[in-house]
């Protein structure tokens, strides 16, 4: 589930940065937000592996704390990156298909 996830992140990247067809451009968008359900299937499985009950609880804050540092990090990078490269250089990055320039490598 976890890797079908990343696999079908990496198409909607793709296909953001390259489609100009807006119908199909509507659909990623909806697939894209359709993604966030995986967090349900996550929760699933960690109730599943946990030793203890008491683990689950302090796994799932850690894991929203780390989302929302990424969350508020990643646009601001990706908004560097739109201005000095376009849109398409934010959506193959994010694709994983090009490396960052080095530019932002620091």
């Amino acid at each position: 589930m976890f890797m079908a996830d990343a696999v079908i992140l990496l198409f909607i990247c793709a296909g953001f940065a390259f489609s100009v067809y807006r119908p199909l451009l509507y659909a990623l968008y909806i697939l894209d937000n359709l993604m966030f359900a995986t967090r349900i299937a996550r929760t699933t499985y960690l109730n599943r592996i946990a030793e203890s009950r008491a683990d689950i609880a302090p796994t799932i804050s850690m894991g929203i704390t780390m989302d929302h540092a990424v969350s508020m990090t990643v646009p601001a990078l990706g908004g560097l990156l739109w201005a000095a490269y376009g849109y398409r250089a934010v959506f193959l990055a994010t694709a994983g298909e090009v490396p960052l320039p080095p530019a932002y490598l620091g």
